[in-house]
């Protein structure tokens, strides 16, 4: 059936991969300038670190009760709820340029993130069951996965130009893209029923259960324990060039080429998508998991420390792309790693916990190497997180060593 039988029918499958193309396009406008904005516009350094660790830390706070509030008022609203907050917020960004209202922003896109995310999957797997859809939900998931990376390429480049002309423009365009999403899943998302009555009492209550319980067997469990805090650590390690990248090249050309950084941000993307796509390859090589791990911590060191201390762009940039591809790396392999160990009745839990977790390293990395590079330099708060990736070596060594007690 073609796309446009398969909207008429409201076929949730394809409902699914154009309302994710779209809502991740819509965002992934700010990637490529995202700090350069933020600092053009007063802020310094930690400041710019302050307003992501707002957005991490209130993900964190919502990521279990909008979860259920979804069930409650139905996934396709609560989708609706974070399209609007979403529009909301990359509206907000240019408009009020100031400090407390970039935080206000950053707040309105958590929550944009928080309603969307997990209502999106579980709408998508109810409703195509529902309508007799017979193929693999892993391989709709894959799927997606590929074009959410072909929408942020696409984005990030394009937003780049766009704040070539004015810094203000990726964000404005971003929100009538949200707009546009919101009038598509109006018209083409089916709706679903809520399943249970809302309670903030009882979501509370999950919320304690579910991480007394994930850190009770987290701590307990031999393995699972230093996996996670190795995910811990790499979240905590990437945050100085998560957010730096573009200030600091854009610097080494000039101050003048934001259209630049859209092109970057391409090669930075396919980077990942490599690493990604190369574990295949080394796990039939018969390669384990440990293994790769202290190979992407080293894959971190050696390019981020030859990155910082590069004076040109020229040398600096591809020694950053190093650095990606083995940060593509990264994510598949401990996401496997882990649920190689997590028993399936307890999956959920853990996995819940070690994104809360997580969350809770980047919030950290933020605030440290924040500070770092407002009081030293940019390249400093590099070296210093390239220092940090080395605590993984140990780490998963000794996750190694644990994997005995489960041979």
């Amino acid at each position: 059936m073609s796309i446009y039988s398969n909207l008429k029918n409201r076929e949730a499958v394809t409902v699914y991969y154009i309302g994710n193309f779209l809502d991740t396009f819509a965002i992934a406008l700010t990637f490529g300038i995202y700090a350069i904005f933020l600092q053009k516009n007063g802020l310094n350094l930690l400041q710019v670190n302050l307003i992501n660790f707002t957005f991490m830390i209130s993900i964190f706070i919502l990521e279990v009760p909008t979860g259920a509030f979804a069930d409650a008022i139905g996934r396709k609203n609560s989708v609706l709820l974070g399209t609007l907050f979403l529009i909301a917020g990359l509206a907000l960004y240019p408009i009020y340029r100031t400090f407390v209202g970039f935080i206000i922003a950053e707040i309105l896109l958590a929550i944009s993130s928080a309603f969307g995310s997990g209502a999106w999957d579980a709408w998508m797997v109810d409703t195509s069951k529902k309508q007799g859809y017979v193929g693999k939900v892993d391989y709709v998931f894959s799927q997606s996965n590929v074009i959410s990376k072909i929408a942020l390429i696409f984005g990030g480049f394009l937003g780049a130009y766009l704040a070539y002309v004015e810094l203000g423009l990726p964000f404005y365009f971003g929100a009538f893209i949200g707009l546009i999403v919101l009038i598509f899943l109006l018209i083409f998302m089916e709706s679903d029923q809520g399943k249970i009555e809302y309670s903030l009492k009882k979501n509370l209550i999950k919320m304690k259960n579910i991480a007394k319980d994930s850190i009770s067997y987290s701590i307990s469990h031999k393995v699972i324990f230093w996996l996670l805090l190795g995910g811990i650590v790499s979240t905590l390690i990437f945050q100085p060039m998560n957010m730096y990248w573009n200030i600091r090249f854009n610097n080494m050309t000039g101050g003048d080429k934001i259209w630049l950084m859209g092109w970057l941000w391409a090669f930075i993307s396919i980077a990942m998508t490599i690493g990604a796509y190369s574990v295949r390859h080394f796990l039939k090589k018969g390669k384990d998991y440990s293994y790769l791990m202290i190979l992407v911590s080293l894959g971190i060191f050696v390019p981020v420390i030859f990155s910082s201390l590069s004076h040109t762009i020229f040398l600096a940039f591809p020694a950053f792309l190093i650095y990606q591809l083995f940060r593509g790396v990264e994510k598949p392999v401990a996401q496997s790693f882990l649920n190689k160990y997590a028993e399936p009745e307890k999956r959920a839990t853990i996995l819940s916990f070690e994104s809360m977790m997580s969350c809770l390293g980047a919030a950290g990395g933020l605030v440290l190497f924040g500070w770092i590079a407002k009081n030293h330099s940019i390249e400093t708060s590099w070296i210093f997180a390239a220092i940090f990736s080395l605590f993984l070596i140990p780490i998963y060594l000794m996750a190694r060593r644990k994997e005995r007690h489960y041979a």
